[in-house]
């Protein structure tokens, strides 16, 4: 199965049954704004590590909780709380390297781990201090929307209540993964109560950067875009879900509907979580206009998928085969996984092409929370 991810995806919502007859933020920090130092002809670097034949980053390949998927989610119903100018010049406190440029920003539904020290030579940076005043997890969102470009890159990373110069790997919480050229995203969850830092540091040692700009915001939801398509070179499991034609609600969750046939059903699965403290209501729209003929199906698992007991750890499902589009909705507990599956009706006829977009977006409130 080959994936190809895109950033926003609007899904009708018109949709043919076909079923299966059986039965306070303080901003402390400062912006640093002085004349930048350069050393001579520093070296050019690229935008991501991966990228570089000259650096061997420690690629993780558990970055993500998307599988083999690269793409990233977007966050949607954001309300601009503080906007920030600065520059990062010799006269800047100095940290202990700087972080391998992975290539993957952080997403509020897709969180990673540390992607390591590229090197432990100093760089310099400034600290943009927050603090999520509300009562509840928060997503928040840095877009920078200008910054150095060529040896003056600069890199976006966020810690969470502290940050040790000497230890960038303590505390950490998220990062833009590749240097903004000129532009460039991330978001992330902040417990409640919690403060926040934006580290912004120079790539190149003593190279600096004579101005950035970026702007936090709070968002009340996020998405995520799936390109995908069901091949006999696929995983299968046992059978299929029976296509009862009740979609699954986060008002009216169901039973499980029982299987059909004892096939070997392709399928592709997707994994994700709810990286908030509080239980999360996620919709799943699909669309699958090439696949009419050769129908598919869509459920949701709370956690593993196990392929040969499709009743294990269900969650919910669309209810008929999208002809063309579809969608459900379900509750996924606070700092649980869940895993979607795609699979195909008849053993062996495949889907060339479909989509999911998974959000939470109308399910939460987007209240001003950080203040200057």
């Amino acid at each position: 199965m080959r994936l190809k991810w895109s950033i926003v995806m609007t899904v009708s919502l018109l949709m043919v049954a076909v079923i299966d007859q059986a039965s306070v933020v303080r901003l402390s920090g400062s912006a640093y704004a002085q004349s930048v130092q350069q050393t001579p002809t520093p070296p050019v670097e690229g935008p991501n590590d991966v990228l570089l034949s000259s650096e061997t980053p420690d690629t993780d390949s558990s970055t993500s909780t998307l599988g083999s998927s690269s793409g990233f989610p977007v966050a949607h119903s954001c309300s601009s709380v503080s906007s920030v100018q600065g520059s990062i010049t010799g006269a800047n406190a100095v940290e202990t390297g700087r972080l391998v440029r992975d290539g993957q920003p952080t997403t509020c539904a897709v969180r990673k781990t540390f992607p390591g020290l590229n090197d432990s030579n100093p760089r310099h940076y400034a600290a943009h201090w927050f603090s999520n005043s509300s009562t509840i997890d928060r997503c928040y969102a840095v877009a920078v929307e200008g910054a150095c470009s060529g040896s003056n890159m600069v890199f976006f990373t966020t810690y969470l209540n502290n940050f040790n110069a000497a230890d960038p790997g303590a505390n950490y919480l998220a990062d833009i993964g590749s240097s903004p050229l000129p532009t460039g995203g991330y978001s992330f969850i902040v417990p409640a109560g919690a403060n926040f830092g934006v580290i912004v540091n120079e790539v190149t040692q003593d190279a600096g950067c004579g101005a950035y700009a970026f702007t936090l915001s709070e968002c009340g939801c996020w998405d995520t875009t799936v390109i995908g398509s069901i091949a006999n070179t696929d995983a299968t499991q046992t059978g299929r879900l029976l296509r009862d034609g009740e979609a699954s609600t986060c008002s009216l969750p169901k039973t499980f509907p029982g299987t059909t046939g004892g096939g070997a059903i392709h399928f592709d699965s997707y994994a994700y979580a709810n990286t908030t403290s509080t239980t999360a209501c996620y919709r799943v729209d699909v669309s699958a206009p090439n696949c009419m003929a050769n129908m598919m199906f869509v459920s949701a698992y709370l956690g593993a998928y196990n392929p040969a007991d499709l009743s294990a750890n269900y969650l919910a499902d669309i209810g008929s085969s999208p002809l063309p589009s579809g969608s459900f909705s379900f509750d996924v507990p606070a700092g649980q996984a869940y895993t979607l599956i795609a699979n195909e009706v008849t053993a062996g006829s495949g889907c060339s092409a479909y989509t999911l977009n998974i959000s939470n977006c109308g399910y939460q409130v987007c209240l001003p929370n950080v203040q200057r």
